[in-house]
């Protein structure tokens, strides 16, 4: 089975553009995704 990864493509505008979510915030949610990578 191939290996997947959360890409916070969604995010983008909130984590580059705007600053309204954090790199760790990200990284938070990223957490309950229940993925690997």
């Amino acid at each position: 089975m191939p290996k997947l990864a959360a890409f916070p493509k969604a995010f983008m505008d909130d984590l580059c553009v705007t600053g309204a979510m954090s790199l760790r915030q990200w990284i938070d949610l990223a957490a309950t995704l229940e993925v690997d990578g």
